[in-house]
């Protein structure tokens, strides 16, 4: 068969193998001992020519080259932290050196040299090496062009914190003063929750509760930081603002914010702009704009009473 069927052949066969592969690696961890994967299968190096390989075994060889995946495709990334953070960082190193080399070109970045036109010896070898260098693989397989797909939609490629815009997070503030004194208690109990969080995310996959159990618990120990967040400051808008820059103004999660206030910052933000809300409405036609193939208009509403 021709090397375009055979290779298909080959990766349609691999498939099952490859989930096979997955009780063998729970049986090894039990002590049972479980046949490891081929290397040629993802390493390139096991498929090096050898002085003495016969005609046959070179043909194979050259074929395994052509298949072998010695990185994980891209979209890991989003699966295997380590992964992300040392692809990032040589795509990082990546974009200075393309600065060192070809900055008297306008090129800022690696993506600036993949769409430089016309592109000479030095920048085309600099690209291949830049290929074969990167942790992982970008090729068009179907869950790579999903994550793509999905990044752009989202911007998830993009991180925040590089953006030049920063959150102005005083919109979710009130006028209330609070003291020193509070914010260091309140501080204090934050580290308090944080360790007791990792200890119910623990507990919860140990004991393997149900839904239901996971709520509960997870109710209690919310309703024990709302109580105790009270002893130490009971204004509700005092409290709302410690959080808020106790949280947004470092680097801290922001869960806890809403979680302990977030009826208050709803309360607040209502105040702020009159009881008025704007939200996208699904209509049939003449919407303000599209999304997903649905067509969506703005509407505005007024909330009073007990709406809010």
């Amino acid at each position: 068969m021709g090397s375009a069927l055979q290779a298909m052949s080959l990766k349609i066969w691999s498939i099952p193998l490859l989930n096979i592969g997955k009780p063998r690696v729970l049986k090894r961890a039990k002590g049972i001992v479980a046949k490891p994967m081929p290397e040629y299968w993802y390493d390139k190096r096991d498929n090096l020519i050898k002085d003495g390989d016969t005609e046959e075994v070179i043909k194979q060889k050259e074929f395994n080259q052509t298949i072998a995946a010695p990185n994980k495709p891209y979209f890991m990334i989003y699966v295997y932290p380590a992964l992300k953070k040392k692809t990032k960082k040589y795509e990082e190193d990546t974009n200075h050196s393309a600065i060192m080399k070809f900055s008297r070109y306008g090129i800022n970045s690696i993506q600036d040299l993949y769409d430089y036109d016309p592109k000479n010896e030095t920048m085309q070898e600099f690209i291949s090496s830049y290929e074969n260098k990167i942790p992982v693989s970008q090729n068009n397989c179907v869950v790579n062009r999903i994550c793509r797909l999905i990044e752009s939609e989202f911007s998830l490629g993009e991180n925040p914190k590089n953006s030049n815009i920063a959150f102005d997070y005083s919109i979710l503030k009130s006028n209330a003063q609070y003291s020193r004194y509070k914010y260091n208690e309140i501080a204090n109990l934050y580290e308090v929750y944080k360790i007791k969080v990792k200890r119910f995310i623990y507990e919860m996959k140990e004991e393997k509760f149900e839904d239901y159990q996971m709520y509960w618990h997870k109710e209690m120990l919310l309703r024990y930081f709302v109580k105790e967040c009270s002893k130490i400051c009971s204004n509700e808008f005092e409290l709302c603002n410690i959080l808020i820059d106790l949280c947004y103004g470092t680097e801290n999660g922001k869960q806890f914010v809403w979680d302990i206030c977030g009826q208050t910052i709803i309360r607040i933000l209502m105040n702020k702009y009159e009881n008025k809300i704007n939200y996208p409405k699904l209509v049939d036609v003449d919407g303000d704009f599209e999304y997903c193939g649905n067509q969506l208009k703005m509407e505005h509403m007024e909330v009073i009473g007990e709406e809010l």
